[in-house]
């Protein structure tokens, strides 16, 4: 066996300041290692499987530095170096696609953000997605490397924390690491240890069976099967497809028409599943003829096939990714064409609220402005089979992604997740983020690891459980050294995935300042500590208020609600609430309403609430339901 030294302390590395820094690799079982840099020097054994650890003594913020590793002596003597390696603070980004959402995908909101904006002391790892059912792996998935700012390309970079980095960086002059371990579509559960959810018996009963390797592959080869089955079928019913619906001559004239913004269900002919085809001809201004163009157009549910005069220019397979479809020379008369297939029976279309442009440098045509779309449905489908997401079930990412780099020292947590437990299981998440807050610090080694989680923005589309999993989000606030950063105001109605990351990675900074740094203002926005009625009025007391509760001017409205059995509501009323001390609201009862022996008190609760208290600092008021005492 060859030296082998960990992927983490590649090239470009960023090391924990001031802390013991342990670096480890593999090695001939028995063999000497010797790891240094910058004068400093441990020594370390590998044990019988190979496996070595040199503990690095505790070093301040600086670099660059070179990073070598020997093994034996004189001419048989093996040696690894990495090279431009800095000490700074590390922070690990953990949680599910908002946190992944990467800058390439948000290069139409923040151009040129990753070469103006660059900053070479920010470093990101970006640990390769895996799943492991067997118990928490050593190695990391293969593929990993250090990407350096400004250097690298960094397209693939979580946009939350890149900017969280960037603000940052204006008051603490270190480097700073980023471990991002984020996939899509996960559910808190995957991320949290086997043991801590057995702790909190929320382990399935038959969880066991993902541990059968021959049971995962045969779920996966009957899903590709039945899913290969199904677009075929689609294909096959498809007359748009037999009929050639994408060429330029192709007659559309006895074809319905349609705005975009309405070209998405309920309408009857965007009910799923189905295939639906749209079309429209336009001529393009003589400035922009023969130049390159992208067409943006937003996001379609679910899958789409785009032409241009009867040339496939894009296709994507399924909702989420905005589409983004280069057009290498824009002809004077274009004949756009959408094949759109609706997978499921909710329905889908183009998803409203969005620009439909095609922008060539500085010009841009705006597509809605020129009037409706041909729309004609070719076929009306079978649904499509559905995928078992393996990263979505108990502790496959933590196994997989955080285990293997437990030993990295670090300086704390980011965590950006809760769309996919919100739409399924929001009942206890609270008690899923305790428990993923004391695994992770338990697994790092870190009692009091700082960890700042996002709240869920606001959302006007299939938000079922949103506003019951921010409260939840709420609660775990209990544990000490935590913050909660509010995002209500940077959601968008039209879009799972908020374009808006910097003011996410700014109110990451914002906690993380106050937090970890020091800084002299508050972590996070008002949160409700008490509720209690007082002589026909209700007072609501605040902690993290900072000089003083304000509102943006718009009115204070809170439900009340008088509860029955289960908490349904049998009497709820809308009142306005008055700031009545730094700390406290104080809501007046009408004269003739009586609270009831179970009453709730709620505040901007709802998909998309308009968020109106906040602390004198500008964060805003996380939502609650709390009852009145």
């Amino acid at each position: 066996m060859t030296l082998q030294l960990n992927p983490l302390f590649g090239d470009g590395a960023v090391l924990q300041r001031n802390k013991p820094v342990r670096v480890w690799g593999r090695a001939d079982a028995g063999a000497r290692v010797t790891v240094s840099i910058d004068d400093m020097e441990s020594m370390a054994v590998a044990d019988a499987s190979g496996d070595w650890q040199a503990v690095l003594p505790a070093h301040p913020a600086g670099g660059p530095y070179t990073l070598v590793v020997r093994l034996g002596s004189g001419e048989a003597m093996e040696t690894a170096e990495s090279h431009d390696v800095l000490y700074g603070d590390v922070w690990v980004l953990g949680g599910q696609s908002n946190m992944q959402l990467w800058m390439g995908r948000l290069e139409e909101r923040y151009p040129n953000e990753l070469v103006d904006g660059a900053d070479p002391d920010v470093r990101c790892f970006i640990v390769p997605e895996a799943e492991n059912f067997h118990g928490p792996s050593n190695a990391l998935p293969e593929g990993g490397s250090w990407l350096k700012e400004g250097t690298d390309d960094c397209s693939m970079v979580s946009g939350a924390g890149h900017f969280f980095a960037k603000f940052l960086r204006r008051r603490v002059d270190v480097p700073i690491g980023l471990l991002q371990t984020a996939i899509g579509g996960t559910t808190i559960e995957t991320w949290i240890s086997e043991p801590w959810m057995d702790h909190l018996g929320l382990k399935p009963a038959d969880h066991g069976k993902w541990r059968n390797d021959a049971y995962i592959k045969a779920i996966a080869d009957e899903y590709s099967a039945a899913f290969s089955r199904y677009v075929a079928d689609v294909d096959a019913l498809d007359r748009g497809l037999a009929e050639r619906w994408q060429d330029p001559a192709f007659d559309d004239a006895d074809w319905d028409t349609i705005e975009l913004r309405d070209a998405y269900a309920p309408h009857a002919a965007f009910s799923g599943p189905a295939v639906v085809w749209l079309r429209k001809t336009i001529d393009v201004p003589a400035n922009l003829v023969g130049r390159c163009a992208i067409m943006r157009f937003g996001t379609l549910t679910d899958a789409d096939d785009c032409y241009v005069n009867g040339e496939m220019i894009g296709q994507t397979g399924y909702q989420y990714p905005p589409r983004e479809y280069v057009v290498p020379a824009l002809a004077e008369r274009m004949t756009i064409a959408f094949r759109l297939r609706i997978d499921t029976a909710v329905g889908g279309g183009f998803r409203v609220g969005k620009r439909h442009v095609i922008v060539c440098g500085d010009d841009v045509i705006d597509v809605d402005a020129l009037g409706p779309w041909r729309y004609a449905v070719a076929a009306r489908t079978p649904q499509a089979p559905e995928q078992t997401f393996l990263s979505r079930f108990t502790a496959s990412c933590y196994n997989a992604m955080i285990a293997p780099i437990a030993r990295y020292g670090v300086t704390g947590t980011l965590w950006y997740q809760g769309e996919s437990n919100a739409t399924r299981t929001p009942v206890r998440y609270a008690d899923k983020m305790i428990a993923l807050v004391q695994c992770w610090r338990e697994t790092f080694d870190e009692p009091d690891m700082p960890f700042i989680w996002a709240q869920l923005p606001g959302i006007g589309f299939g938000a079922r459980g949103w506003a019951r999993l921010r409260d939840e989000q709420r609660k775990a606030l209990s544990l000490k050294n935590t913050a909660m950063t509010v995002l209500l105001d940077a959601g968008e109605d039209n879009d799972l995935h908020p374009s808006d990351k910097a003011t996410v990675g700014e109110r990451f900074a914002v906690a993380a300042e106050s937090l970890v740094y020091g800084a002299d203002h508050e972590a996070m926005g008002p949160v409700i500590a008490t509720a209690e009625a007082s002589e026909g009025s209700i007072v609501l007391r605040f902690s993290h208020c900072a000089a003083g509760l304000e509102t943006d001017g718009t009115p204070l409205e809170f439900d009340v609600i008088d509860a029955g059995y289960g908490f349904a509501a049998v009497h709820a009323d809308r009142l306005l609430g008055r700031i009545s001390s730094p700390d406290t609201v104080t809501i007046d009862l009408p004269c003739d309403r009586v609270l009831g022996a179970e009453s709730l008190i709620r505040y901007a609760w709802g998909d998309s609430p308009h968020p109106t208290l906040r602390n004198a600092e500008g964060l805003l008021a996380s939502p609650f339901e709390i009852e009145i005492s």
